[in-house]
């Protein structure tokens, strides 16, 4: 089930109407239930994985507080159960293709051919949820729980479900263990955020994908052309990735829950590093707690430290997709981070101006898109190597009326983040509610709405994380 469905939207409304119904222990319970009916409604056999890494995670958070001696033995069988069902599910092909291709070059026989195996939506957001749950238990950092219902929502949260954000324990299951009341700011704010996110996704990224296929199926794109698409690209999953997030917070504050922001206007950035400490925030922070800082992140000599970063974004990558090419897009990131870091080392006092030290920031996170969008390396390597001056001029005019078109679609998400950067947001939320106020907040939301309706597209697709 996908957020702009009707099938959601009813789902929804007899969630929310029985949940603020019910006495507070019934509450879990009906979300529990929920959730389950959300992942099975397009694949039922799926929920069996679900119910598997429950309950391990569940059995192994107990078992590593009640056998001490045999804790880091719990944590290896947890991790491995996780990693190996997410390699089989996620890369079993991947793998398999790229050894036959290795083997037939050498003049061996293939290995058994790939089974093209679905990947289950949700599958990487809910396997570091869960994973990152037992590892803080095996730290110390949180007590494993014994309710097992708790734990089960926790797992499996319908909004944050199949496209996070990937939720800490420490702060999703108080949230879920405590007593929640309704409160009809939290209803509006929620509904609010609701709205923003389906106009992102439905007005603003469904809209410039268009753009963006067209112009990824032309055989010989000139120069302008293909980096307009690649800029499409980059506003495209942003307002898709970051709508979805706004759904599931908005759907989850309705219900007296916070999640995590996951996206702090990216674009709006200095430098690489700071860029993914506003992008895909929980998936950043995961990566730097469980795999960076274990493996000695900053610590150590030059060397030591660039490959820890760049194993960090390779895996990074791999987590993004079984291909070639999400593992360039990470590594590249990691290479960006590097060079920052070097440029930093070897001028220290040498600081440009916001505005150009940004348009250089976007315009690098906007190459690497290139990686990411594109599975086909041969295609990369020709494009990024195409000289601007194989541009046909005799084309530009109908390139200028396709990047206005970009650029009106984008100009929402760069107007709110210019409002939130200057403190506009804050002080919004900061004032008093009033009935001015309240008014406000309705007119946005009526706005958002007739939009939606006007310009939304009609064939809305699945949000892009699905894939991943």
């Amino acid at each position: 089930m996908i957020f702009n469905s009707l099938e959601y939207v009813a789902l929804l409304v007899i969630v929310f109407i029985a949940y603020w119904l019910v006495s507070r222990s019934y509450q879990n319970i009906l979300l529990l239930v929920a959730s389950y009916v959300f992942y099975a409604f397009a694949h039922p056999m799926l929920v069996v994985l679900l119910v598997s890494y429950t309950l391990v995670h569940f059995f192994c958070g107990l078992g590593i507080k009640k056998f001490p001696g045999w804790s880091k033995c719990i944590l290896i069988g947890a991790i491995s159960f996780s990693l190996i069902t997410l390699g089989i599910f996620k890369y079993f092909d991947f793998f398999v293709g790229n050894i036959n291709y290795v083997l037939g070059f050498v003049g061996l026989s293939s290995l058994t051919p790939a089974i093209y195996i679905i990947l289950p939506v949700g599958i990487s957001f809910y396997t570091f949820q869960t994973l990152g749950y037992t590892i803080d238990v095996f730290r110390g950092q949180i007590e494993p729980k014994s309710n097992f219902i708790n734990f089960a929502l926790f797992a499996s949260f319908f909004p944050q479900l199949v496209a996070g954000p990937i939720e800490r324990a420490r702060d999703l299951l108080p949230q879920i263990e405590k007593k929640r009341l309704f409160n009809s700011c939290d209803v509006q704010d929620g509904l609010m955020l609701m709205m923003w996110g389906f106009f992102k996704k439905m007005v603003i990224a469904d809209n410039v994908a268009i753009i963006v296929n067209k112009i990824f199926l032309v055989d010989e794109p000139g120069f302008a052309l293909i980096w307009i698409g690649v800029f499409a690209f980059a506003i495209q999953i942003l307002a898709d990735f970051s709508g979805y997030t706004d759904i599931a917070r908005g759907t989850a504050k309705i219900l007296g829950i916070r999640l995590s922001e996951n996206f702090r206007h990216p674009y709006l950035t200095r430098s690489p590093a700071e860029f993914w400490r506003r992008w895909h925030i929980t998936l950043s922070f995961w990566f730097r707690d469980y795999v960076y800082i274990p493996l000695g992140g900053s610590r150590g000599g030059t060397l030591s430290k660039v490959l820890v970063l760049l194993v960090t974004f390779f895996l990074t990558g791999l987590w993004h997709g079984a291909g070639w090419n999400f593992i360039l897009w990470g590594v590249y990131n990691g290479l960006l981070i590097q060079f920052q870091r070097m440029l930093t080392s070897l001028f220290p006092k040498v600081s440009l101006p916001k505005t150009i030290s940004g348009a250089i920031t976007f315009v690098l996170i906007t190459v690497g898109w290139l990686f990411f969008r594109e599975t086909d390396i041969t295609y990369i390597v020709k494009y990024m190597t195409q000289s601007p001056a194989l541009m046909r001029y005799s084309d530009l005019r109908e390139e200028i009326f396709i990047l206005v078109q970009v650029l009106i679609f984008s100009a929402p998400i760069w107007l709110h983040g210019l409002f939130d950067s200057t403190n506009g947001v804050m002080f919004y939320r900061n004032r008093r509610e009033t009935w001015h106020r309240y008014l406000l907040k309705t007119g946005v939301a009526a706005l958002l709405f007739i939009l939606i309706l006007a310009v939304g597209n009609d064939s809305s697709s699945e949000f892009l994380y699905f894939q991943f």
